[in-house]
């Protein structure tokens, strides 16, 4: 039997085309094991090995799920396989985990070969299972400057959080990478910033709604005189002028009560507006 040994050095980032070209044959493999109704769970580079022809062997399916009616059901709350290459959907331990959950793991696995790091690292596993569910993984060209842009793009698109989000298939995975490979233009497309902005607060998100304004203090909805332009930042709106402005109404009512308790000062007030204005002209008749 040919020795074999593991996909890609920890702390390691491998060459673009050659990290691009490993996981296209993942990306090809996992087609063809969904194609048999089968999901593997707990794909990454410690589970993939290179003989020494340069054949790459997924192995450790004992997480591996059937689809299908007849296929068992996991039990509700169960997590199963790594924190660092694991679905969202799949760390919360919920049953619904079906081949997005793969797709997923191959672009967890895509971002180490490039940036020789998982996307999310942490000091425990629950540590990690909570960034996995609630942040967004850290740009690729942030921790590679020279990495090109639709390859970052592509890697981004599996870590989506909501499943359909990510490509509908590995084997649409796979064609967008032989896309790449080949310097023709990926059908992916990159991230605006307001979907940035809901991938760094999904909590937030939720609870101010898809129109992104920021809270009142008084609960009465979204605060029309500021608005959120990043994390823990905001931008006063310019207000109008003068015209149209709303009458002070307490100002007013200070004003008539000050002349009741002091008549004479109001008379006095009137007077001297009356000596010092200047006489109107008579009308003609």
């Amino acid at each position: 039997m040919a020795a074999a040994c593991g996909i890609g050095v920890a702390g390691k980032a491998l060459p673009f085309r050659e990290a691009a070209g490993l996981a296209l044959v993942l990306a090809r493999a996992m087609e063809a094991a969904h194609a048999q109704g089968i999901i593997h769970r707990d794909l990454k580079p410690a589970n993939v090995l290179v003989t020494a022809d340069g054949t790459l062997k997924i192995t450790d399916f004992g997480l591996a799920k059937e689809l299908g009616p007849n296929a068992g059901l996991t039990p509700t709350a169960q997590v199963l396989g790594t924190p660092h290459y694991m679905a969202p959907e799949q760390a919360q331990g919920g049953p619904a985990v079906g081949p997005a959950a793969d797709v997923y793991a191959l672009g967890a696995t895509l971002y180490e070969l490039l940036t020789g790091r998982p996307p999310f690292v942490g000091d425990t596993p629950m540590a990690v299972l909570t960034q996995v569910m609630n942040q967004a993984p850290a740009p690729l060209r942030r921790l590679r400057s020279d990495l090109p842009r639709d390859l970052e793009v592509i890697c981004l698109k599996c870590l989506h959080k909501e499943p359909a989000r990510r490509y509908a298939s590995a084997r649409d995975l796979a064609d967008d990478l032989e896309r790449w490979l080949s310097h023709e233009p990926i059908r992916a497309r990159p991230v605006g910033r307001g979907e940035r902005l809901l991938r760094w607060c999904p909590a937030r998100a939720r609870a101010g709604g898809a129109g992104g304004g920021a809270a009142r203090g008084d609960g009465r909805g979204p605060d029309r005189r500021a608005v959120a332009v990043g994390p823990g930042r905001r931008r006063p709106v310019r207000r109008r002028g003068r015209k149209g402005a709303r009458p002070d109404r307490a100002g007013q009512g200070r004003e008539a009560g000050r002349r009741a308790a002091h008549p004479e000062r109001a008379s006095a007030a009137a007077g001297c507006t009356g000596a010092t204005s200047r006489p109107r002209a008579p009308r003609s008749s």
